[in-house]
Formats: C-alpha cells, sequence, structure tokens
C-alpha cells in the first residue's frame, strides 16, 4: 500500500458513477504506469482510456502533509474532461492504494541522515602498524618452563601430539 485510500474517497466523495468507472478502470488494468514521488508529493500515471486506443497521462499534486489527510491540490488528465473531475485520476488514486508497491514509488535518498555515524577514513597502515624492530609478545625471555607448559597444553587437545614429537625446539 503506497497510497492511503483516503485520497481517492474524497475524490469520488458523492459522484457514483465516478467511483464505479475508476473501480472498473483498476479491476481492469487500465492504470498502465503509475509513479508516485512522495518528496514532491505527485502521482503520475498513464490510464487507458476505456473505450479507445488511447491512454491519458495524469499528474496528481497533493497536499505536503505526512499524515495522509487526503487533500489533493490539484489534478490533470489529457482526456477532455480532465480540467473536470475524471475517472483517470480517481483510477490512478485507487491504483495506488490497491496495486502500488514499493517499487512504484519513487526513491530518494537522506543526503546526511542523522542516525548514519560520522564518515571516518582508516589506512592500511593504521589498521596493521609495521612490526616494531625488538617486539616480543613476553615483556621476558621465554624458558624451558613456557615450552614444556605450553607442550603439555596442546598435548592435552590431543591434535597437536604429532607436531610436538617431531619438533625440536631451537633457540633463538
Amino acid at each position: 500500500m503506497a497510497l492511503s485510500i483516503i485520497y481517492w474517497a474524497r475524490y469520488v466523495d458523492g459522484h457514483t458513477k465516478l467511483t464505479r468507472k475508476s473501480e472498473k478502470a483498476v479491476d481492469s488494468d487500465r492504470v498502465l504506469k503509475f509513479v508516485l514521488d512522495k518528496e514532491y508529493h505527485v502521482i503520475s500515471a498513464v490510464v487507458q482510456a476505456s473505450m479507445r486506443d488511447t491512454s491519458y497521462k495524469v499528474q496528481i499534486f497533493l497536499e505536503n502533509e505526512d499524515d495522509d489527510a487526503g487533500t489533493i491540490i490539484s489534478s490533470t488528465c489529457e482526456c477532455p474532461m480532465g480540467q473536470f473531475r475524471c475517472h483517470h485520476v480517481a483510477a490512478a488514486l485507487l491504483f495506488g492504494y490497491k496495486r502500488a508497491s514499493k517499487t512504484d514509488v519513487k526513491c530518494s535518498w537522506i543526503k546526511h541522515p542523522k542516525s548514519a555515524p560520522p564518515k571516518s577514513t582508516t589506512t592500511m597502515a593504521e589498521m596493521y602498524p609495521p612490526r616494531q624492530q625488538d617486539y616480543r609478545a613476553l615483556k621476558r625471555e621465554m624458558t624451558d618452563a613456557d615450552r614444556s607448559y605450553l607442550y603439555d597444553q596442546l598435548g592435552l587437545l590431543g591434535r597437536f601430539t604429532g607436531l610436538i614429537n617431531n619438533y625440536h625446539f631451537i633457540p633463538v
């Protein structure tokens, strides 16, 4: 649902023939194109004429309210009744309620959303600093007791026994 039904209901209010013709147009798939631009509050549609092989461009300008109050500022249609209330405009409004999907709504992106964290660039040198020349994982020298403790712990895991038995430590 891309559009509130209130827009259509207010447009066809008191016009039974207009209501029926717009419902038939939507049910018989005569709305050929529908685009809702929520940023500018404009609907652009192409609706096929009921008896001819022609189609009419429809444009509807909606009120700039976010609560879907259903107010239409103006509408235009290329049909002979376009300057009055025509069923092509009503069909576009009803199509916007019944069948329009998120892909029919024109996309817009916020340039700087409030929820986005500030962008910062991290270089590779910052992420992976070069090795320091005298770097050691331990602050002290590694002893034979440290090595035997490590081998014992690896032996408890069971997967490294072949490596431990075949490994001969060569002091650096």
